[in-house]
């Protein structure tokens, strides 16, 4: 699961069009950075849930990290005067099945868990579920 830091800090300040921008902007950024059978689905506001197939946690994690990183890096317009960091980043929550889920509302579950952690500890960062 992978959540946008502070997005309504940026709609408030740009407007929900420019943010809509952001969200297409992320969505091709996270495609271009997963494998072409991976799936990537939004899934609330600002919330995308990242399916890597045939993946276990430990590969899963740098995965994470490397999306991580990569939304740090890319040039986002106006994230320069309305994001605390100013710049965009993300959390991202990781969990694995079978290991940390018996199905797919466990494992969304265990991946939101993980995601609050990320944000709880300060955000711009990965957790992985029982790390």
């Amino acid at each position: 699961m992978l959540d946008i830091d502070w997005f309504k800090k940026y709609n408030d300040y740009h407007g929900h069009p420019r943010g809509d921008v952001l969200l297409k902007q992320l969505v091709s950024l996270l495609r271009f950075n997963t494998r072409p059978f991976d799936k990537t689905y939004r899934y609330g506001g600002k919330e995308f849930a990242i399916l890597l197939l045939d993946t276990d946690k430990k590969v899963a994690a740098m995965v994470a990290q490397r999306l991580r990183d990569t939304v740090w890096r890319e040039k986002f317009e106006g994230a320069e005067v309305s994001q605390p960091e100013n710049r965009v980043t993300v959390s991202i929550g990781v969990a694995s099945y079978p290991e940390d889920s018996r199905n797919a509302t466990e494992l969304i579950a265990s991946a939101d868990s993980a995601l609050y952690q990320a944000k709880k500890t300060g955000r711009n960062r990965i957790w992985v579920f029982n790390q």
